[in-house]
C-alpha cells in the first residue's frame, strides 16, 4: 500500500579511537506515482433494426491519484477519435456517437480504446464494448381468392361452367419489419383458364404463354398490394391455379410465398349404349359365312369414343373396330366362318366394347349342324367379252370351289366351237380352281354371240355363261411419227423427211392428205393400205418465210379416222456471204486484164499480177474487216469497200486463193478459188 511520497532514512554509527560513540542520519523522499484509466460504452438501445439510430456515449474516466496526460480516444468500429490534453485524477470525459445500423454485421459489436500517459510517459489502456442485436424480421404473404363476375364472393374454390369470366383477387402483404424490393408476382394459369386482355388493376402483367407476371418496385412494412384480374373458363376439370411472389429485403434475402385458388368445371360425361345386347347365327353348316349388324351409340353428353375387340378366330371381320358418338347410332358389322369348327357343337365368343362412357360386352354364338356333302360354288357367274371384230382371240377366268366338306368332283363341258376350257374338270376340298375360257371369234357372224359353259358336280351343277358381239370389221388409220421439226433454216433453203401411214385394223384403208401451206408440199396426196406402211414425203422450201418459227399441220382424211401430222421449221436471219468475183473462172488475165473466157478452162488462168475483188452480203452490218490468203498463208486485210487486193509475186502453177469476212458476233464467212498463175514478179 504505497503511499503517494514514501521517505527513506539513513543511520551511520561508530565509535572513535578512544571509545567515543559518533552518529549520523539522513533522508531521502520518492513520489509513488499511482494512475489508471477506465473506459466504458453504452447506447440508447441494445437491439435495433437495419436504418435504426443508435446513440453511444463513450466515458473516459481517471481512476487513478496522479494526472493522465496526452489522452486518446478511439472509436475502432466507427473510425471515430478524441484527444484530450491532460485528465486530472477521479475526473471523466464524456463523448457521444451516433451511427444506423445496416445489414451486417449481426449483431453489431462496437468496440471503444482509451491510453493516457502520466508524467513519466508510462500507458495506460482501457477497452471497452457495446453489443446491439440488428433485427432482420422480413416475410411477404400472398393470399388468392375467386369469383364469380355477378354476386361477388370471393373464395378458394368455385364452381364454374365453360364460357364463363370468373375475376380472381391476389392479396400481397409485406408482414415483416422491413421494406422490400423488386416484388415479382408470379400466376400461373392452368390451360383451362385464359387470361382476359386488359382486365388487371392496378396494372397489366406480362404474359407469357399461361404464365402472367407482375412487378414491383418496392413495398414498404405493413403495406399491401391488391391484385384483380379476369379469365374465361375454356374446358373442363378441375384447375388449380397458383400464384408465387418474390422479393428481396433491404439485406438482400430473398422472401417469398404461395397460394392457390381452385376452379371445378363439370365435365359432360357420356354412356355407352348399345343393340342388340347379343345375336345367336342359330345352326350353320361347317365352312359357312354369315353377317350381322348392331349398334353402338352415345346415350348421355359429351363424345363417346369406343373400341372392340374379340379372341376367337371363327369371327373374321369386326368392323368398324373403333369409333366415336355424340348421339348418332354407329353400325357394327360382325361376320363370321365356321371353317374348323366341329359338327354338333354350339361356339359363342364375346366382342369386349370398351369406351370412355362404360364397358360392355356383346355375345355372338354359332351351333354347327351335322356333316354335309359337298357344295358347288364359282365366281362370278358370266362373262361379256364385250364387242370385238371377227379373227381376234382373248380369254377370261372363273373360280370353282367346294363350300361345305368332303371333296367336290365336276366338269366342264360347252358345245361352242369358239369356246375352249381349260381345265375342262378338276376336284376341290375347299381351294379355289382357276379355270380359263378362251374364245376365237374367227368365222362368228355380225351381231351378239353367247355360249353356256355347263358345271356337272357331286355337289350340284351350274352353268358359266359368255357373251360377245361382232362387229363390222372396219380400218383405222395408224400413222407415225405424228410431228417432225426441221430445226432452224435459212430463208432460201430446202428439206425434207417423211412418216409412215398403214391400216391398223381391218379391210382397206383409203386416205387423203390435205395441207394449207405454200412451202409444204407432199408425196403422194393420198393412197390405200390393208396394212402395209405407206411412205409420205413431205418436203419444205424456206423462199418468202420471215424470220421466226412457222408450223405446218398436214391433215390426214380416211375411212378409218383422221388425224394431223405437223410440221415445224424455225427461220434464222440470213447467213452472211462472201464472194470472189475476180478472177473469174474460165477466163485468161494477162497483165491483170481479163483477155477471153474459155469453157475449156476449168481454173481461172493468169499471166503476171491479178486484183482479187470480193463482194459481200452482210445483213447483220457488223462487218469487221475481210481478210486475203493466198495457200492458206495471211496476205492482206481491209475493213473499208471496195474489198479488193493486187497480188503481185513470184508464183508459178496453181495456187488457191482464199478471202473470210469476219463478224462483230464472232461469226464468219469465207469463199475460196483455184487458179493457174505464172507470176515473174521479185518477191
Amino acid at each position: 500500500n504505497p503511499t503517494t511520497v514514501t521517505t527513506n532514512i539513513g543511520y551511520v554509527t561508530a565509535q572513535d579511537p578512544l571509545g567515543k560513540t559518533v552518529y549520523d542520519e539522513d533522508t531521502a523522499n520518492v513520489t509513488v506515482i499511482n494512475a489508471g484509466i477506465n473506459v466504458t460504452k453504452t447506447a440508447n438501445i441494445t437491439q435495433g433494426h437495419t436504418g435504426d439510430k443508435v446513440n453511444y456515449t463513450i466515458t473516459v474516466t481517471n481512476t487513478g491519484n496522479n494526472t493522465l496526460y496526452n489522452i486518446t480516444t478511439d472509436d475502432i468500429i466507427l473510425g471515430e477519435s478524441f484527444y484530450l490534453t491532460q485528465l486530472n485524477p477521479g475526473t471523466s470525459k464524456t463523448y457521444y456517437i451516433e451511427y444506423t445500423l445496416t445489414c451486417a454485421p449481426d449483431p453489431f459489436i462496437n468496440t471503444v480504446q482509451a491510453e493516457g500517459y502520466d508524467e513519466l510517459g508510462a500507458r495506460y489502456l482501457d477497452i471497452g464494448t457495446f453489443t446491439v442485436d440488428i433485427i432482420k424480421n422480413s416475410s411477404i404473404t400472398v393470399e388468392k381468392y375467386v369469383s364469380h363476375l355477378l354476386n361477388e364472393s370471393y373464395q378458394k374454390t368455385i364452381n364454374s361452367t365453360i364460357g364463363e369470366s370468373i375475376k380472381f383477387r391476389l392479396y400481397v402483404n409485406n408482414t415483416g419489419e422491413m421494406s422490400l424490393n423488386n416484388i415479382t408476382i408470379e400466376d400461373q394459369l392452368p390451360d383451362g383458364l385464359i387470361y382476359t386482355n386488359g382486365s388487371s388493376t392496378p396494372n397489366e402483367p406480362e404474359i407469357n404463354n399461361n404464365t402472367i407476371t407482375w412487378n414491383f418496385t418496392t413495398l414498404n412494412s405493413e403495406e399491401g398490394i391488391v391484385i384483380e384480374y379476369i379469365t374465361e373458363v375454356v374446358d373442363c376439370g378441375n384447375w388449380t391455379n397458383n400464384v408465387n411472389v418474390f422479393a428481396y429485403n433491404q439485406c438482400g434475402n430473398t422472401v417469398s410465398d404461395s397460394d392457390k385458388a381452385n376452379v371445378t368445371i363439370d365435365c359432360e360425361k357420356p354412356c355407352l349404349f348399345f343393340n342388340p345386347h347379343s345375336f345367336d347365327f342359330g345352326t350353320m353348316n361347317e365352312c359357312a359365312h354369315n353377317s350381322t349388324t348392331f349398334e353402338i351409340w352415345n346415350g348421355c353428353t359429351g363424345l363417346l369414343e369406343y373400341n372392340l375387340s374379340w379372341e376367337c378366330g371363327w369371327i373374321i371381320n369386326v368392323s368398324p373396330v373403333t369409333g366415336n358418338s355424340t348421339g348418332e347410332h354407329d353400325n357394327i358389322s360382325v361376320e363370321i366362318h365356321t371353317g374348323g369348327l366341329l359338327p354338333n357343337h354350339m361356339y359363342s365368343c364375346n366382342i369386349t366394347i370398351r369406351s370412355n362412357g362404360g364397358n360392355a360386352t356383346f355375345p355372338v354364338s354359332v351351333t354347327i349342324g351335322g356333316p354335309v356333302e359337298p357344295s358347288l360354288r364359282f365366281n362370278p357367274s358370266s362373262h361379256d367379252f364385250g364387242n370385238m371384230y371377227p379373227d381376234k382371240k382373248t380369254s377370261t377366268t372363273f373360280e370353282i370351289w367346294n363350300e361345305y366338306n368332303n371333296t367336290l368332283t365336276y366338269s366342264l363341258s360347252e358345245n361352242c366351237g369358239w369356246v375352249d376350257i381349260s381345265p375342262s374338270s378338276g376336284n376341290s376340298t375347299g381351294e379355289h380352281d382357276t379355270i380359263t375360257v378362251n374364245i376365237d371369234t374367227t368365222g362368228l357372224s355380225i351381231g351378239k354371240h353367247s355360249c353356256n359353259i355347263s358345271i356337272t358336280s357331286n355337289g350340284g351343277n351350274g352353268v358359266f355363261t359368255v357373251t360377245v358381239t361382232i362387229l363390222e370389221p372396219k380400218p383405222c388409220v395408224r400413222f407415225s411419227p405424228h410431228e417432225y421439226h426441221f430445226g432452224p433454216l435459212y430463208q432460201n433453203e430446202t428439206g425434207s423427211t417423211s412418216f409412215e401411214i398403214w391400216n391398223g385394223c381391218q379391210k382397206t384403208l383409203e386416205y387423203s392428205l390435205v395441207e394449207s401451206c405454200e412451202w409444204v408440199s407432199i408425196s403422194p396426196m393420198q393412197g390405200e393400205s390393208t396394212g402395209e406402211h405407206d411412205t409420205i414425203t413431205v418436203e419444205i422450201d424456206t423462199s418468202g418465210l420471215t424470220v421466226g418459227v412457222h408450223t405446218c399441220d398436214v391433215n390426214i382424211i380416211s375411212n378409218g379416222g383422221n388425224g394431223t401430222f405437223t410440221v415445224t421449221v424455225n427461220i434464222i436471219e440470213e447467213k452472211p456471204v462472201i464472194k470472189i468475183v475476180r478472177p473469174e473462172p474460165n477466163t485468161f488475165y494477162f497483165k491483170d486484164v481479163d483477155l477471153f473466157s474459155n469453157q475449156m478452162f476449168t481454173n481461172p488462168i493468169v499471166i503476171g499480177p491479178i486484183t482479187i475483188k470480193v463482194n459481200v452480203t452482210d445483213p447483220k452490218s457488223n462487218l469487221e474487216r475481210i481478210d486475203f490468203f493466198i495457200d492458206n498463208k495471211p496476205k492482206y486485210n481491209t475493213t473499208e469497200p471496195p474489198y479488193k487486193w493486187t497480188w503481185n509475186e513470184r508464183a508459178f502453177f496453181k495456187h488457191t486463193i482464199k478471202v473470210v469476212a469476219s463478224y462483230g458476233d464472232g461469226t464468219s464467212a469465207e469463199d475460196s478459188l483455184s487458179v493457174f498463175i505464172i507470176n515473174l514478179a521479185r518477191s
